[in-house]
């Protein structure tokens, strides 16, 4: 390349200071969450810190930490005057964590845009401190409050929750020493594993040929874009329920809609995390088990249902809340159950009388009253937790009712583990973990059913939500306990309920 055109290539990249202090602040954060080297990460903290410190100056959020805390930094930055010095650094950890505080604390004072990783850090530091802010106003409780609980999680969960958050944010990959999992192998294209831009045909390891010593071919191209298709929907899908998040649902359906499209939302990470070639997680190599994506896809099935059941299908007040009741009742007999089996001496005197009481409400209930005798036994017993067949319920929902039930057998094979799951392994490749035809169509099937029902469920949550999201409230309190599905708790007034 000449020396013209060189210059023409040339584009400048101008950063301000406090664009510098926030890209340095969320590094910081993740090697923090990493545990780091504490010299290298001390080094970094301190100079944000600095450069936060001074933009601070003459503003209503100066700065508070002292110059005690900066000799390390000191000791760290030059060797000229002390070239035999030794420093102890058994509180460095400690100390870089008060630093790295004391920078997020003061960047949210000269800043309005906070990144995502120092709200994190500062619900972490104060959920790990919380004796340092007792008493410090209504604005700290709330945060000490924390519902995400980032004070109990492990370092490698907080790691997985910021990653959750960027990838549903649909913004720049974190670096490559920010993502779960173990090292990729050497020689492997990191960029790729992550982004998911793989070549149709990936290059294959020994861990992926057939059992003949053949390799076997890589996935194909309808395959991957059906991957993509997902992880494109899984995203949209983590939007449109942060919309939905924190506002105060005009009716318990609106509260329950919120809880079971999180749920759906989950599923589908989890099935994302598990399909080979899939962005969301980091491999030694690429594992096929259509099985395992079986199981998952028949959970996404029928959570699916019971959202369209109990949240966006029409019906009576009264049958909504035989609805709900029903589920309730299906729900403390299956507890009461699972608690004596696991210790007969358990006591479950608190479950009998919540059972005995959503009995009362059901008995009550004039859409209930309505039903034949032989199904409002099945009901008061917890034996049903649905007015009416799965099958019927997905065929309103959409699913064609031939298609739901072939399907449904199909993915419950594999759930229960029954001999279909696993006979005739050496009929196509299956159930080794390796690619082959078999895996890769089942895995491919699973994936575009899996589609249609997020799809759908998209589209409903959207609508019932629509006009609501303009109106969310900055400090909503937290749901009422009638929407909690272990205390039952009854009340004729929904207009409390949040969205989750």
């Amino acid at each position: 390349m000449s020396e013209n055109e060189t210059a023409a290539a040339y584009v400048p990249q101008w950063v301000n200071k406090l664009e510098v202090a926030v890209r340095q602040v969320r590094v910081a954060i993740l090697l923090h969450f990493e545990t780091c080297d504490p010299v290298a990460l001390h080094t970094l903290v301190a100079a944000v810190q600095g450069v936060i410190a001074d933009l601070a100056q003459g503003t209503d959020s100066p700065s508070t930490i002292g110059v005690s805390l900066r000799v390390a930094a000191d000791f760290f930055r030059q060797a000229a005057n002390d070239r035999d010095g030794r420093l102890n650094i058994e509180p460095l950890t400690r100390i870089t964590e008060d630093l790295l505080f004391d920078a997020v604390k003061t960047l949210q004072g000269i800043s309005e845009e906070i990144p995502f990783e120092a709200k994190v850090y500062w619900a972490w530091f104060m959920g790990t401190r919380s004796k340092l802010f007792e008493n410090c106003g209504p604005a700290v409780d709330a945060i000490l409050r924390d519902g995400l609980n980032l004070s109990t999680m492990s370092f490698r969960e907080i790691r997985q929750f910021l990653r959750f958050h960027q990838l549903q944010d649909n913004s720049e990959p974190l670096p490559e020493w920010a993502l779960l999992g173990p090292a990729l192998p050497s020689g492997s294209d990191s960029r790729k594993q992550f982004t998911g831009e793989r070549p149709v045909a990936p290059e294959l390891t020994a861990d992926r040929s057939a059992g003949d010593g053949v390799e076997s071919e890589g996935p194909s191209q309808e395959y991957l874009e059906r991957v993509r298709a997902l992880d494109g929907l899984v995203r949209e899908c983590g939007a449109v329920s942060r919309d939905c998040a924190g506002i105060r649902a005009p009716s318990a359906s609106h509260f329950w809609a919120s809880v079971l499209f999180t749920t759906l939302c989950t599923r589908a990470v989890s099935l994302l995390s598990l399909v080979p070639y899939s962005p969301w997680s980091k491999k030694l190599v690429e594992q096929w088990d259509y099985a395992s994506v079986a199981s998952l896809t028949r959970s996404l099935l029928e959570i699916r249902v019971a959202f369209f059941y109990l949240c966006t299908e029409e019906c009576s007040q009264d049958e909504w809340y035989c609805r709900w009741n029903i589920f309730n009742i299906h729900d403390c007999t299956s507890r009461i159950h699972m608690f004596s089996e696991m210790d007969p001496s358990y006591d479950v005197g608190g479950f009998q009388t919540q059972l005995d009481e959503l009995r009362g409400r059901l008995l009550g209930n004039a859409f209930f009253q309505g039903l034949s005798e032989r199904q409002r036994k099945q009901i008061l017993n917890g034996k049903t937790a649905y007015l009416s067949p799965l099958e019927d319920i997905a065929a309103r929902s959409g699913v064609e009712l031939r298609h739901f039930r072939w399907l449904y057998k199909f993915l419950s094979s594999h759930v229960h583990g029954y001999p279909m799951s696993y006979y005739r392994m050496d009929d196509g490749e299956r159930g080794r973990g390796i690619h082959s035809d078999t895996e890769e169509g089942y895995t491919q099937l699973c994936l575009s059913f899996s589609l249609t029902l997020l799809t759908r469920s998209r589209d409903e949550m959207k609508k019932k939500f629509a006009g609501l999201t303009d109106r969310k409230e900055q400090n909503a309190p937290n749901a009422p306990s009638d929407s909690n599905p272990v205390t039952y708790t009854n009340t004729a007034d929904n207009s409390q309920r949040e969205a989750s």
